[in-house]
């Protein structure tokens, strides 16, 4: 299984940065690699969402289940084809009120043998474009509150 952790500090209060995170159908606006984002269930805490996602010009439809404890964590799983096993959670803390530590640990494991032996060179890289993607997202936000 490979896996990668990532922490980054961004300029937004929690529930902001909470509210970015969980704001899943944007996705495609601004993430790289994502196609596509429908949430087919919703409750107070808890999503099954439909998402496509290409990289490296591979399409993968997947379904997915958030489990949301706000304003602090999103954890989002599946062992649903492509994967036998996917975890990416998000756990967020408040530095001050304006300042949110988050951090992005993301595990995968492919049910195809090719895509998983080139996982373990791919998940760091893509999980450093998907928090930098979050980053720039959260500093337009800022600038321009009306934004979303």
């Amino acid at each position: 299984m490979a896996s990668c952790r990532i922490e980054r500090r961004l300029a937004i209060p929690v529930a902001a940065a909470y509210d970015l995170i969980a704001d899943i159908e944007s996705y495609p606006r601004f993430v790289p690699f994502w196609l596509s984002a429908t949430i087919l269930e919703r409750t107070a805490r808890r999503m099954t969402v439909r998402q496509a996602v290409s990289i490296m010009g591979l399409r993968m439809d997947f379904v997915s289940a958030a489990t949301l404890d706000p304003p602090h964590r999103i954890a989002i799983r599946s062992a649903l084809h492509p994967f036998r096993d996917f975890a990416l959670s998000w756990s967020l803390r408040e530095m001050r009120p304006a300042a949110t530590l988050i951090r992005a640990e993301l595990a995968v494991e492919f049910d195809s043998r090719p895509l998983d032996a080139m996982a373990s060179r791919l998940v760091p890289v893509l999980l450093w474009r998907v928090v930098a993607a979050f980053e720039r997202e959260a500093r337009g936000r800022a600038a321009h509150p009306a934004r979303r």
